[in-house]
């Protein structure tokens, strides 16, 4: 048959469909049989763009293109690192080619990564047949190229794993002569040599093994630990010492846990003993890992958790800390928990496990807070009963506030829930008793904060059930200047970085005391400096308490920057009052402040807990809209800014759940084509259910959010959010950069980096948007004529950059390279022509596609990685 020339890559797409479903290989030869080899090559690189899908395929290409070029070189060693396939196939098909093949092993041996293994795999067939290829072979193992001794190495390891062959002591000798020769680069390929040669010969290849392990030290250890990792037959003592070499120098690598893995399946107890030195030297956070861990509990954890209860009731410090999180992960069926659960049990009246016991069940009852039956969360319960009345707390008096107003079935079990949650907080962490002699003392460390809310009064709040937080925050003794510098000292000079994690534990929580105190009180000489007074029996609040310290925190932020008027009477609001009405340059705004905590269930629970994305923070949100602000339907004709402070057990995470409330909690999207099925578009979009998708709710002009950080020189970290459309009260400019700066200082967090996704906007040019109130992408895109003035920068540029602010959000929203700059319709014809959908794509690509210039190319390439921020 004659051949055709294939001319256009539309042609080779056709051929791969169409032959995509043949397994037959002579259906499969057919086809090849109208193709030209100079097309071949181009189809066969096509094949090897989805190599398993065409591996049938790909082998009789190889066979019909085989020849010792550098062209064929390339495409081997290209076929090889990606599939790694077994090349038997090949090589019934090249077997009389010896000569052939001997020339391609050369051109092969600096090819590849790295390289010389595909053509180890070449030299290994013809070894046997070729006296010149088996010279060529020893000389390689001898040779000081590291590319053909790994050529060389590759080759003998072949033949030596090579079960159809009988005899194989004349590659063993070899072996023994070259080992020691082997450089320390090619030591993975040695080990594995000679761990082929120690399943068939353990007499003698087990000495050689051991010593060449020692040998070549940590690299050597760790390759032997990987090499038996999968393999039944090995030697326990080498393993063992492999394992105890990589301990000395490198305890925390995952390769130590894969070697004791490996040790557990016949001798835990020499694990057990690591284990357990482990946790006695501080070395680790976590005690077990991956493979250790998996390995453990297939095999049993049995032996594992007895060592765990034994340093249990010798007090480990580490156990004691975190001995539960520790547990968990040695009762397999985490989900599960039943094991668990009967372990707290067995355990329940030893007092030393007592601690470790209660903050287990936490941690099972995490998994609980739901509407589900379940016999663990009845054992759970039943056992912290059991241990409420050995504390004298009556269960039930003590829970008989909490009900959920759930009207799901089952809400009794979630409720039972969330009320032994509560019990267990009260026996794992009872009211500090508030020594009164060292809350006196620290008050009057504390003139201002003492002016405000009345030292005498906060000292006898020390006697109520239900202390104000400032004294417990200031009945905790200082630590002694002494002790501090001690711990400084041993930080200094500890060199290892989990004793030294433990000794700045220990330090941080030291100064924890200082640092409160201290900023409590610049909270309320601020107030206090300038003029600022709020009420004396609202800071008495108890019940509110929190609240109002972050009203205080806040207006002690603004105190230096605005005129403040504490709650200001609004005639529009009556009776409802907002916390302050702030004034600057004759133009004023209202401020509400808000503390918003954990639902009830995740502050008690003891593990992640889910919930609605941004729930808690809108709830909390529309509270303030329909009572304060009447649902919108009052205009004070002012700027009303909300500010949350988020609870300290909340972390930065949260902040992702504030812009979740704010504008809707973010979904994945996706578009796929009908016909092929593909995926044309892939990115995220905000679901319609946000704050600032309620009518009416533009009435707040912005909505500031922060979380609390003592360690800050500006303590408030946090950002403004603002309305998608046009607020009903403007903030001018100056005024919300005013306000901005005096709420965050350098602590605000918006993520001005995204606007140097628009190109023309560098490091410089972002920085003078950010100073001006342009802080990320979003405002850039909604920004509008006459809201922003930036010196230098005419609106004619602005709005540009807000256009170009605009694709790139359409661009990341849906990841298609419709979005990108230049892009026309001939472009992105040639694109969907070549399955080239997403931006994602254009840069897996080296070579653009045929009608697009190389030059345009690097363009879209460019911007491909602007917008993905890579």
């Amino acid at each position: 048959m004659g051949s055709v020339r294939l001319m256009k890559s539309e042609d080779i797409d056709a051929i791969c469909k169409s032959i995509l479903d043949i397994n037959n290989p002579d259906l499969i030869n057919q086809q090849l049989d109208k193709i030209s080899n100079e097309d071949l090559v181009d189809l066969t690189n096509k094949f090897l763009e989805r190599p398993f899908q065409f591996k049938s395929v790909l082998t009789s290409a190889l066979n019909r293109l085989f020849d010792d070029t550098v062209e064929f070189a390339e495409m081997f060693n290209n076929f090889y690192e990606k599939t790694y396939l077994d090349l038997t196939p090949l090589r019934e098909g090249t077997i009389e080619k010896q000569k052939q093949v001997f020339s391609l092993v050369k051109r092969l041996i600096h090819i590849g990564k790295p390289p010389g293994i595909s053509a180890g795999i070449l030299l290994s067939w013809i070894v046997q047949e070729m006296d010149e290829a088996e010279d060529f072979m020893i000389e390689g193992l001898n040779s000081n190229d590291l590319d053909l001794q790994r050529c060389s190495l590759i080759a003998l390891n072949s033949i030596i794993s090579n079960a159809d062959i009988q005899d194989k002591s004349e590659y063993f000798e070899i072996l023994k002569r070259v080992a020691s020769n082997i450089s320390q680069e090619n030591t993975h390929f040695l080990i594995f040599g000679l761990q082929y040669a120690f399943e068939e010969d353990e007499d003698n290849f087990g000495i050689i093994l051991e010593d060449e392990i020692i040998r070549r030290g940590i690299k050597g250890a760790k390759t032997y630990i990987r090499v038996v990792h999968g393999r039944s037959k090995i030697s326990a003592s080498i393993l063992q010492k492999a394992v105890e070499m990589v301990e000395s120098e490198d305890s925390e690598s995952d390769i130590f846990d894969m070697g004791l893995a490996k040790i557990y399946e016949n001798n835990p107890g020499f694990v057990v003993e690591k284990l357990k030195k482990i946790l006695i030297d501080h070395k680790r956070i976590r005690l077990a890992d991956g493979f250790l861990l998996h390995k453990i509990n297939e095999i049993g954890s049995g032996p594992v958790i007895e060592m765990l209860e034994s340093l249990i009731d010798e007090g480990n410090s580490v156990l004691l800390n975190i001995g539960e999180s520790i547990l968990k992960d040695f009762f397999p069926n985490f989900e599960d928990n039943a094991d668990w659960v009967d372990w707290c049990g067995n355990w329940k009246d030893d007092t030393k496990k007592e601690k470790i016991i209660l903050k287990s069940l936490g941690l099972i009852l995490s998994k609980l807070i739901n509407y589900k039956p379940s016999e663990v969360r009845d054992q759970a319960i039943a056992l912290i009963k059991y241990f409420a009345i050995r504390n004298g707390i009556d269960y039930d008096a003590e829970t008989n506030w909490i009900h959920l107003s759930d009207s799901v079935e089952g809400t009794e079990n979630k409720e039972c829930t969330i009320k032994a949650f509560h019990i267990l907080e009260k026996i794992l962490y009872p009211p500090t008793t508030i020594n009164v002699k060292t809350l006196s003392n620290n008050l009057e460390k504390a003139p201002n904060l003492s002016k405000a809310l009345d030292a005498e009064w906060l000292i006898e709040s020390a006697s109520l059930r239900n202390p104000h937080p400032l004294a417990y925050i200031f009945c905790s003794e200082l630590p002694k200047e002494v002790e501090l510098e001690r711990l400084r000292k041993e930080l200094k000079k500890e060199d290892d970085k989990n004793k030294r994690f433990w000794l700045a534990f220990e330090y941080e929580r030291s100064l924890r005391t200082i640092k409160y105190q201290s900023y409590w009180e610049n909270v309320f000489r601020v107030l206090e400096e300038y003029g600022v007074n709020i009420r004396k029996n609202k800071l008495q609040d108890i019940d509110n308490a929190w609240d109002i310290l972050a009203e205080a925190e806040v207006l002690s932020s603004f105190a230096p920057c605005f005129d403040i008027e504490p709650e200001p009477d609004i005639p529009e609001l009556r009776p409802k009052k907002l916390d302050a009405l702030i004034e600057y340059d004759g133009e004023k705004a209202l401020i509400e402040i808000r503390m918003v905590k954990e639902r009830l269930e995740e502050s008690l629970a003891h593990g992640v807990v889910s919930s609605i994305p941004g729930g808690k923070v809108k709830s909390v949100l529309r509270n303030k809209f329909e009572g304060q602000l009447k649902g919108g339907r009052a205009d004070p004709g002012i700027p009303i800014l909300i500010v949350l402070s988020l609870d300290e057990f909340m972390g930065f995470m949260d902040m992702v759940e504030i812009r979740n409330a704010i504008y809707g909690a973010l979904q994945f999207s996706y578009k796929i084509r009908n016909d092929t099925h593909e995926i044309v578009e892939e990115g995220t979009k905000r679901e319609e259910n946000a704050f600032y998708g309620i009518q009416g709710t533009e009435i707040v002009t912005a909505i500031g959010a922060y979380r609390r950080d003592y360690d800050k020189n500006d303590p408030l970290v946090g950002k403004l959010h603002h309305p998608y459309k046009p607020p009903t009260n403007k903030m001018s400019q100056k005024f919300k950069l005013r306000l901005r700066d005096a709420l965050f200082g350098n602590s605000e967090i918006s993520e001005k980096e995204s606007l140097m996704r628009v190109p023309i906007i560098d490091e410089k040019m972002a920085m003078l948007l950010y100073a001006n109130g342009i802080e990320d992408l979003g405002i850039l895109a909604g920004i509008r004529e006459n809201d922003f003035v930036i010196e230098g920068v005419s609106w004619e540029e602005l709005s540009q950059l807000q256009k170009e602010a605009i694709r790139v959000i359409k661009a990341i929203s849906t990841g298609s390279v419709r979005f990108l700059k230049g892009i026309n319709q001939e472009t992105l014809t040639i694109l969907q022509n070549n399955n080239i959908y997403l931006i994602n794509k254009i840069l897996e690509l080296d070579i653009p596609p045929e009608g697009i210039s190389h030059e345009f190319w690097s363009l879209l390439k460019e911007d491909a990685m602007r917008i993905l921020g890579s």
